[in-house]
């Protein structure tokens, strides 16, 4: 089911961005779904997903936070038609189902990616003509272009599952509390636990922190198996699944970003890009991100042009 965001406010005050996605990204970075050109924005702010019979709406810890209606989004908010959703100094207004055809901002959806694709072209003789502003246009091109494209069904994570919000969700607890009910000595699963939280909260810290506390939590569930009373241990594993829907997240993000700068020919962008996805992997993970980014590099070193793409069918270039 589709959804709109409604520029409220400023100068692009009805402004609209259509998306018919599971989730959709928003923020500061080029790599988001929207990108908000707003200083008082995140580089990755904050999230909307499919949920349940509509969405909601995830805040991927901003430095000031995402608001809607006036309050605090904190945990996981569901969005109704009408909410005013505050990013930095931006306010959009959320709709859903109104059945619109797919325009973002007037334009169709299907013409702006083509725009986008001419873009430095088209741009120039824009700026000369003087008909719209290169900056608004960008904005609303690149919105419609990452919000009408898809990656495979299976390589997002089921938005029938609430994956919760993105560093720290609120099912993290203290220690002390996930393991008062211990049936016997869980120091071993206990340490490997609170080794996870500091890597969570150090997560920006360092690319790899993410995949570190994943390894932390999955070693702790595995230690304390058989140790904790079934809800305990059930909240652990739920940790577990927590942070590694997080890191297939991060893995499409960081593939989606080279596969971008490889169709425009910038091979040595895309290259950086995945040996950022190493750094962002050290290891093997149920994603297998790291194992794709190694072999799109080997591709590029021995100048192949595999036909299949990072996300593992073709992709026309």
């Amino acid at each position: 089911m589709p959804f709109e965001l409604t520029m409220a406010e400023r100068r692009d005050r009805g402004q609209r961005f259509r998306f018919d996605a599971q989730e959709v990204t928003i923020g500061r970075a080029p790599e988001n779904d929207l990108v908000v050109h707003d200083v008082r924005a995140s580089r990755s702010h904050a999230r909307i997903r499919a949920a349940e019979a509509g969405y909601a709406l995830v805040d991927d810890t901003s430095c000031n936070g995402t608001h809607v209606n006036g309050r605090p989004a904190l945990g996981r908010t569901r969005l109704h038609d009408g909410d005013r959703i505050r990013v930095g100094s931006t306010i959009f207004e959320f709709s859903c189902g109104s059945g619109r055809a797919g325009f973002a901002g007037g334009m169709p959806a299907r013409f702006a990616a083509q725009v986008f694709r001419a873009w430095p072209v088209w741009a120039r003789a824009t700026a000369l003509a003087g008909a719209v502003s290169v900056a608004a246009v960008m904005f609303a091109l690149e919105s419609t272009v990452r919000a009408t494209a898809s990656a495979p069904a299976g390589f997002l994570a089921d938005a029938a599952v609430d994956p919760g919000p993105a560093s720290p969700p609120p099912f993290i607890r203290a220690a002390n509390e996930l393991f008062s009910a211990a049936t016997a000595d869980v120091r071993a699963a206990r340490e490997a636990y609170e080794r996870g939280r500091r890597k969570l909260d150090e997560r920006r810290i360092a690319p790899r922190n993410l995949y570190d506390a994943w390894r932390a939590f999955d070693a702790a569930a595995a230690s304390a198996r058989g140790l904790l009373p079934a809800n305990a241990e059930a909240e652990l594993w739920r940790i577990v699944q927590w942070a590694q829907r997080e890191l297939e997240t991060d893995c499409r993000r960081l593939l989606f970003a080279a596969r971008r700068f490889e169709r425009y020919g910038e091979d040595a962008r895309a290259q950086a890009t995945y040996r950022e996805a190493l750094l962002h992997f050290p290891g093997e993970d149920p994603s297998g991100c790291r194992k794709k980014a190694q072999e799109s590099l080997v591709s590029a070193d021995d100048g192949a042009d595999p036909a299949v793409g990072v996300f593992g069918y073709a992709e026309a270039r």
